[in-house]
């Protein structure tokens, strides 16, 4: 049905198609009764999760895009490229360490955390500290290297909007 579409008529269809469905559905929900409303409960659970699902996948693909194609725009990680009209941009939400696999690795070394860490409610990166943990052969470089956050996941990819310039 959209394979064959030129990218603008694939907008103005699903357009078409699903918000007048999204608007009958909602005017079902609010005026139905609950019973009635009930039944339709899973399948729009199911709905949301392929539509999740989709937005995970265009997500991906813009992070993919990003990471090949983009420009680092600030010291953080942000990343952005204008291709096609269209503005791209993904921001780094955790840079550094992560506090509770330090916290792990540590105390799988036997060490207590507190000695290298600063203590809050959890345990939060200290340089200076992780550095002497090192120097006393507490935990090597590449262990605390594994602990950095994960990077796929740290990226809060922007909506592509219409870039103002190419």
């Amino acid at each position: 049905m959209l394979a064959n579409k030129p990218p603008a008529a694939v907008d103005t269809l699903l357009r078409q198609e699903f918000e007048p469905a999204i608007a009958a559905l909602a005017k079902y929900v609010s005026e139905a009764p609950l019973v009635e409303s009930a039944r339709i409960y899973d399948p729009v659970t199911e709905i949301l999760s392929a539509v999740t699902d989709l937005k995970r996948v265009l997500r991906d693909r813009f992070l993919a895009l990003l990471r090949e194609e983009g420009t680092r725009t600030t010291d953080k990680g942000t990343l952005k490229l204008v291709r096609d009209g269209w503005e791209f941009e993904a921001r780094p939400q955790r840079t550094g360490l992560d506090p509770k696999r330090v916290e792990a690795a540590l105390r799988a070394r036997g060490a207590d955390p507190g000695a290298y860490m600063l203590k809050e409610i959890s345990y939060s990166i200290d340089t200076e500290k992780l550095a002497a943990a090192i120097a006393d052969n507490v935990l090597s470089k590449e262990e605390l290297t594994s602990c950095k956050y994960e990077q796929d996941q740290q990226y809060a990819v922007q909506a592509p909007r219409r870039a103002t310039h190419d």
